[in-house]
């Protein structure tokens, strides 16, 4: 048999000042574990106000975020990481950069795969080995990794990779 969730008027009152329905205050409490007390303490956690880590942050600054490139995990993520709201909401997202941005010619990038591919060959324990963005560059020029000619490299100065 379920057990129903009992409440006082002033909790009931205080779930209501928050937005809580009773179904997300029973839900607390039964399977969260919460106390009455702390399930109607803070508002839903929803699409446009939430609380994150003791935070609370509002449909506005969700937008501002959105609009800086910051998606809602990462948001979540910086929160539970102890950044305040605005450094959330604000601070830049990081931009990883690989060796075969747009800017590395065919040339070069076939230079790269060359070394690469005669380390490989090689007798080093853990040769480097070809990224992702790098063998899409190879299909998107059309030459596959065999056709590759292997560049030599002096590996003695590797010592510490053979």
């Amino acid at each position: 048999m379920t057990e129903v969730l009992r409440m006082t008027k002033a909790q009931k009152q205080i779930a209501n000042e928050n937005g809580l329905d009773h179904q997300t205050v029973a839900y607390r409490v039964k399977v969260k574990g919460e106390s009455i007390e702390k399930a109607t303490s803070y508002p839903p956690i929803g699409r446009y106000s939430s609380v994150v880590n003791g935070k609370k942050i509002t449909k506005a600054q969700i937008e501002i975020a959105e609009g800086n490139g910051i998606n809602r995990n990462t948001l979540k993520h910086r929160l539970y990481s102890n950044y305040s709201v605005e450094e959330a909401i604000n601070q830049p997202v990081r931009v990883k950069h690989s060796s075969t941005d747009d800017d590395m010619d065919d040339e070069s990038l076939l230079e790269v795969v060359g070394r690469i591919k005669y380390m490989q060959q090689s007798d080093m324990i853990y040769p480097p080995t070809l990224t992702k963005p790098m063998e899409k560059r190879l299909k998107q020029m059309g030459v596959s990794y065999s056709d590759v000619k292997p560049v030599e490299v002096d590996v003695s100065d590797l010592k510490e990779f053979a």
